[in-house]
């Protein structure tokens, strides 16, 4: 495999704090990830030239515990770039977001899910905040929009 460089996705858990009527992810059967099943993360990782690690869930910041036993396994985490998708949930409060995103070992880019799902438990205005924290701690901000209709793309402030 020597030359090639692999991205890698992981769900550490399906476990989430906001309760969406859209979401498959609560109906999955497991919560977090074995012991085993990290360990067979970390070995995937080192025998490949993983460059790029993308953490999703459920909500991924419930279990960083997890997502640094694993970035911490990693032979070169400087040269390889880590996103994780996000509800935001800790948005809510700057110190709580502070926590949460200076307690990870290390994030390139936070993605926030967001819709009109999301919109009931995470107030509009908390994505520019959270966008600002990112910024503020140069870490690389986007937004991911699922719409069930054309409409949905007509989310308003509240």
């Amino acid at each position: 495999m020597s030359g090639k460089q692999f991205k890698l996705c992981v769900i550490p858990g399906y476990r989430c704090n906001f309760k969406c009527a859209h979401c498959s992810a609560t109906s999955k059967r497991f919560k977090r990830l074995k012991n085993i099943e990290v360990e067979a993360i970390i070995n995937a990782i080192k025998a490949y030239d993983i460059r790029s690690l993308h953490f999703v869930g459920g909500e991924p910041t419930l279990y960083i515990s997890d997502i640094n036993r694993i970035l911490s396994s990693l032979p070169n985490l400087n040269r390889t770039k880590i996103r994780l998708t996000t509800n935001g949930y800790f948005a809510v409060r700057k110190e709580l977001m502070r926590k949460v995103m200076t307690s990870l070992l290390k994030v390139d880019h936070f993605q926030l899910s967001y819709d009109k799902f999301h919109a009931k438990f995470l107030p509009f205005d908390k994505i520019q905040v959270l966008h600002e924290e990112c910024r503020r701690q140069r870490v690389g901000f986007s937004v991911a929009i699922c719409i069930q209709s054309p409409l949905d793309l007509t989310i308003t402030p509240r």
